[in-house]
Formats: C-alpha cells, structure tokens, sequence
C-alpha cells in the first residue's frame, strides 16, 4: 500500500501554487500575503464583535428612554 504524499500549495486568488516550485522572492511574498489574510480576518472579526456590541447598546438607549418617557408620561 503506498501512500500519496501531498505537495504543500497555497491558493491565491483562486489559483493553487506549489510552493516548492516558487522562487524564494515568491515563497516570501507568499508568506506576507498568508499573515496579511489572518490578521485581516481577525480585524473583520473584531468588527462584527464591536458592531454586535454597538447594536446591543442602540437596543438598550431605546429601551431606556421608552422606560424613561413612559415614567415622565405618568407623572
């Protein structure tokens, strides 16, 4: 029984790359463009984080000052 090993790549772009087959000069632009994606998918996720929290809070004003205006009406 023989074991395929898979050739490591990296798809950019929607095109796969071997990268053994890249230049060091490419396999270093690689490399920017892989930490460059993760540090952007963690900021995009930071953002969906602050926007959910910022929509909580608008939630929470608008109920308060309901509550608020309904207190000042029955008074």
């Amino acid at each position: 029984m023989t074991q395929e090993q898979k050739v490591p790549t990296v798809m950019i772009d929607g095109t796969d790359y071997e990268i053994d087959k890249l230049t060091p000069a490419a396999r270093t632009l690689i490399s920017f463009y892989q930490t460059w994606s993760n540090e952007l998918a963690v900021a995009r996720l930071e953002v969906a984080k602050l926007e959910a929290a910022l929509r909580q809070l608008s939630t929470e004003i608008t109920t308060v000052k309901s509550e608020g205006d309904a207190t000042t009406a029955a008074e």
